[in-house]
């Protein structure tokens, strides 16, 4: 029964857009190659159109393939949506991940700075007291500096091209770039996961 209704389907579908464009069933049929009595036996639901002629029929009837075999047209608003928000998403997961780079230099310093305190005379055993501190301490926090405003500007380039992100936000990211790790920089970080997490629910709806 579903097989019979989805073959009146197509054929309603074929009917309506030969209709639109205004075609005969004869002159569809020139056009693909075939007789005006297989399209009616389209049409009619008695047959589905053979699979070398698929392709054409779609494009004469300006439908894809797709939409042929399931007898509907999709709707092309929801598939922009659906497209707006996997590039959206796909834009918040790449924020995230450079946001996220932050840590690294971070992390990176305070273990140079922790080896360097543990291990002093070991690693610093030939240096002066200021050059001990220079290279323990003031170095490591200093590329941790440069690297995270590096990043931080590369993240600033990012959002400054981001529509959908507003204006309050986007300062409050690029301050704290600059300004280094703390509570605003993890509630930005949330917030981004959030926003990420509110896309992929998005996607999943459509």
């Amino acid at each position: 029964m579903n097989d019979l209704n989805h073959i009146y389907k197509v054929g309603n579908l074929i009917c309506m857009l030969r209709e639109e464009k205004g075609l005969s069933q004869a002159k569809l049929g020139e056009l693909l190659g075939v007789t005006n009595k297989a399209v009616s036996r389209w049409e009619n639901g008695r047959g589905y159109p053979d699979t070398s002629i698929l392709l054409n029929l779609a494009n004469v009837l300006g439908i894809t393939v797709d939409e042929l075999l399931k007898g509907e047209i999709i709707d092309t608003r929801k598939k922009a949506k659906q497209v707006n928000n996997n590039v959206k998403y796909n834009a918040d997961k790449k924020l995230l991940i450079m946001f996220s780079l932050q840590f690294i230099p971070f992390i990176l310093a305070m273990i140079w700075i922790w080896l360097s305190l543990k291990y002093t005379h070991e690693l610093y055993k030939n240096f002066d007291y200021y050059w001990m501190m220079f290279c323990g301490i003031v170095l490591p926090l200093l590329i941790c500096a440069i690297s995270q405003t590096i990043i931080g500007s590369l993240i600033a380039i990012k959002i400054h091209k981001r529509k959908d992100i507003s204006l309050i936000i986007r300062v409050l990211i690029v301050l704290v770039n600059f300004l280094g790790i703390g509570l605003p920089y993890l509630a930005i970080y949330f917030y981004l996961i959030i926003k990420l997490v509110k896309d992929k629910k998005n996607n999943v709806a459509l």
